[in-house]
């Protein structure tokens, strides 16, 4: 208050005088003081400034406090006076922290420099010459056996930066060598057990050189030395290992008639023979009679009757080519150059060369049989399935057949030279797999053996069975009354068909075999092992090998249905994890009883707002979605199971039989109260019901396997339900939520949500997928969601609905297959992941196909099905293991067949 506005003084009387004229002073008028004119606030030169990130602005002292406290702007801030240089005194740094600096910088230093040590310091092997022998080839080979009392081996550690000197002090330390002795260090390699120096000629020499300029670095392995001896033992560096093949000649005894020749010039092959082959290492300056005693310690052969040949192969070609024949020391040269001559001579090659050795005969010529061999022909091993169980010998034939032989050729000549006179279309052949199983069947027979392809040493199955090169094949049919199958007229015929006959063919055939009329009109069914229909044969005029009929196959001839059938392609929809979805019915679903369904209970994880324990990322979708198999999210499994026939005058629940009985994959399906169909993003409900009786759009219906019976009502919806997990940011595995939409009026939806899942109302935001409408809105908007922004940006949950909503499913508010979305804005990190309608339409989520017609179905993919049977044994366990199994997973086991 200002000075000048006080009052005068009060005097008053005391209390006891009774005088009853007092003074009462007038108390003057309160005048705020004027407020003072500041001149930032009209010059923005002056003042405070608001420095955000690129943008700078004034700063009025009025609006100074709302600048901080993180209420509505930072939650934190940095505060700046400007000063005059003038006014700024240069400080003094106390003598206590000038000490303390510099105690802090010297540990900062030592830390820098250990820092830098360990990452200069290598480690180097070091390796005596007492680890190394030399061959009688001169080769250095390392020496087998236990060093460690020796320690020929060192380990060095040391700073590259080092000088060579310092590492040659460590070696002797390490190494135990004399104090006078003077090393030669190489930098070597061991190949193969062999001793190589890469650069025999640049040993690392200058001692005032660190590691570093040297060459040396981290893992290199270094040879100390004398330069001259390994071991006492004279060794030359730049002596070049040669590796040869060495393959032993002879002819093989063949009496046995285990070997076959397959060849279409019947004097290609003159001789067969038995090859036994050796891998040496050898050097430039072996001689020449070494290399023949070599031969004659592997061959057994003298070394006056040997006869070598070298053959060179090319690096990227097979062939072989035949260089030259070796002079024998023995018989083309003197005494005195016998010891001479050596293979640097010779000029052989370091690597593939071949050498045979063979015993000199004038009547035969095996080094040119083995050029033939090896350039023209392809042996192969071939295990004897026909009669080689009757004749051991015959078990395993060496089959030598020319490269441009098909195996049709070998099987002819097998079944000749083997007497076995069998039809050739039921022999066949197949591959083995490297771990000895049978494997798949050569499907051409009609092609080059090398185009196959088959190689040297492969091996191969010849059996009993149809050929897939044969024109005909028999199957087994039968004829039946009942359009399903199920009350054959006859008994099982076989029948042989022309492979190339149509279907429509084949069942005129079938009709000829079982006396029917021929304007009787019959179609054709595939069984499965147990024979049941598993599919009908629509198209008649495919061929037998373009559908896929196999021989001794079981087929059925039935009688069409009375109504006719309908094709109808299927898909099949799950979850990745093949774990059918929790099932929750709403509170208020007084039309679908608990018998039906089992246990209701909430799943924990929804009522925790726990995260799935799999690495699964959920997306939001749902079946009614899932006819659009091309944008079908990883987090569920969309799998066409192609084209079948269902009878219009069947019934639902007879159709769903039908099914069960031709799809393979639904054999998961405890009965067909535990199949599920979709069209048209809409559950086919009514068991009673024929087919022809639904309004069906299109010829694709979405087939689910239930883990619990189903027996849905008109009026009872089930939606897909997701649940926002904001602190992962992500989607919650889905719920199926069953509702009933004729108690919409009395109790919407998000009053159930509310009660179903445990979130109070002012924490529950909600939101609805229209699957028709392609849109997002507020649970329980009958309209399309309000443009305004304060609806949008605040996620107003609209309860009620107008009063005009009806029971036509038309007109329903919810649909089968339509999504909800739900968050709980208690969890932590919601305030920071809120969903919005704005946020929901970014989701590309797939678009119901409804144009898809049946001349479209032509190119719907079908699944090529091997049938199985399989045997699960009784596994002991104890009932801790049994209790938590069943804790983890309430789901039934799937088998499929």
């Amino acid at each position: 208050r200002d000075s000048s506005a006080t009052p005068s003084p009060v005097t008053c009387s005391p209390v006891n005088n009774r005088n009853t004229n007092l003074a009462i002073p007038e108390i003057p008028k309160f005048t705020p003081k004027p407020k003072k004119e500041y001149p930032e606030d009209n010059d923005e030169t002056k003042g405070w400034f608001d420095f955000n990130d690129t943008s700078i602005t004034p700063i009025p002292l009025s609006t100074l406090r709302t600048q901080f406290g993180g209420s509505s702007e930072c939650a934190y801030m940095l505060v700046y006076r400007r000063r005059d240089a003038s006014e700024v005194e240069t400080p003094v740094v106390p003598v206590h922290l000038q000490v303390l600096a510099a105690e802090k910088n010297e540990k900062i230093q030592k830390k820098r420099e250990e820092k830098e040590r360990e990452a200069n310091r290598i480690e180097v092997s070091v390796f005596s010459d007492s680890q190394f022998v030399v061959d009688p080839f001169g080769i250095a080979r390392q020496v087998s056996g236990d060093f460690t009392a020796q320690q020929p081996r060192a380990t060095v550690s040391i700073d590259r930066r080092e000088a060579l000197e310092e590492l040659l002090v460590q070696i002797h330390a390490q190494l135990d060598l004399p104090s006078d002795s003077k090393p030669v260090l190489h930098t070597m390699r061991i190949l193969q057990q062999r001793l190589v120096l890469p650069s025999p000629g640049h040993p690392h020499q200058e001692t005032s050189k660190t590691l570093q300029d040297c060459g040396i670095s981290n893992g290199m392995e270094i040879l100390a030395w004398d330069g001259s001896t390994l071991n006492g033992t004279e060794w030359d560096p730049f002596n070049q290992v040669i590796s040869l093949d060495l393959h032993v000649l002879s002819i093989k005894e063949t009496s046995n008639g285990s070997t076959i020749v397959v060849s279409r010039d019947a004097a290609a092959v003159h001789q067969i023979l038995d090859i036994q082959s050796f891998a040496f290492d050898l050097t430039r300056t072996t001689t020449l009679v070494k290399l023949y005693e070599l031969a004659s310690n592997h061959s057994g052969i003298t070394m006056d009757q040997q006869r070598l040949v070298l053959f060179q192969a090319a690096t990227n070609e097979e062939n072989l080519s035949l260089e030259l024949e070796l002079p024998n020391p023995f018989q083309d040269l003197e005494d005195g150059e016998r010891g001479l001559l050596c293979l640097k001579d010779i000029n052989i090659a370091q690597t593939n060369c071949i050498l045979t050795v063979e015993r000199i005969d004038e009547e035969n010529n095996l080094a040119q049989e083995f050029l033939f061999l090896r350039n023209d022909m392809v042996q192969l091993k071939v295990k004897n399935n026909l009669n080689g169980s009757s004749n051991p010998q015959l078990a395993q034939l060496d089959v030598i057949v020319r490269q441009n032989c098909t195996l049709g050729d070998i099987k002819e000549t097998i079944n000749q030279h083997l007497q076995l006179n069998k039809d050739l279309d039921m022999v066949r052949f197949r591959r083995i797999r490297p771990e000895g199983f049978s494997g798949t069947l050569f499907q051409n027979e009609g092609i080059p053996v090398v185009s196959i392809p088959l190689m040297n040493g492969s091996q191969i199955i010849i059996e009993s069975g149809e050929s897939p090169a044969s024109s005909t094949m028999k199957i087994q049919c039968k004829l039946s009354n009942d359009h399903l199958g199920n009350t054959p007229d006859s008994e099982l015929q076989y029948i042989t068909i022309v492979k190339e006959w149509t279907i429509q063919e084949c069942i005129a055939a079938m009709k000829k075999q079982f006396s029917c009329a021929d304007d009787e009109k019959l179609i054709l069914r595939r069984t499965d092992l147990w024979g049941n229909i598993t599919q009908t044969i629509s198209d008649e005029l495919q061929t037998v090998r373009q559908a896929k009929l196999v021989s001794g196959g079981t087929y059925v001839l039935c009688r069409p249905a009375k109504g006719g059938q309908v094709p109808m392609s299927l898909v099949l929809f799950e979850c990745t994890d093949r774990e059918y979805p929790g099932f929750v019915h709403s509170s208020f679903c007084s039309t679908v009883s608990e018998e039906s369904y089992g246990d209701f209970s909430m799943p924990d994880a929804l009522l925790e707002g726990s995260t799935d324990d799999t690495e699964i990322n959920w997306r939001i979708y749902s079946p009614a979605l899932s006819l659009d198999i091309n944008s079908v999210p990883d987090s569920f499994s969309v799998a066409n199971l192609g084209v079948f026939y269902l009878d219009k005058s069947a019934t639902l629940l007879q159709c769903k039989e039908q099914l069960l009985q031709s799809v393979p994959l639904l054999a998961g399906a405890c009965s067909p109260l535990h199949i599920r169909l979709w069209q048209n993003h809409t559950i086919l409900k009514g068991h009673d019901k024929q087919l022809q009786t639904f309004t069906l759009k299109g010829n694709e219906l979405t087939v689910q396997v239930l883990e619990n019976q189903e027996d849905l009502r008109s009026t009872v919806v089930c939606l897909t339900v997701f649940r926002r997990d904001s602190t992962g940011k992500r989607y919650m595995r889905p719920v199926e939520y069953v509702y009933d939409i004729s108690e919409y009026e009395s109790t919407p939806l998000l009053t159930c949500l509310i009660l179903d899942f445990g979130i109070p109302k002012e924490s529950l935001r909600a939101f609805h997928y229209h699957v028709d409408a392609q849109v997002w809105t507020p649970v329980d908007t009958r309209h399309m969601p309000s443009t305004s922004k304060t609806s949008m940006e605040m996620g107003e949950l609209f309860q009620g609905a107008s009063t005009n909503i009806t029971n036509n499913a038309e007109h329903a508010p919810y649909r089968d297959g339509d999504i909800i979305v739900i968050q709980d804005m208690r969890r932590e990190g919601s305030q920071s992941d809120v969903l919005q309608v704005e946020k929901l339409n970014e989701i590309r989520l797939a678009k119901q196909s409804t144009s898809r017609t049946w001349s479209k179905m032509n190119h719907f993919p079908r699944r090529e099905e091997a049938q199985l049977k399989i045997h699960v044994d009784r596994f002991d366990f104890d009932e801790e293991d049994a209790q938590k199994s069943k804790q983890s997973s309430r789901k039934s086991l799937r088998t499929s067949a």
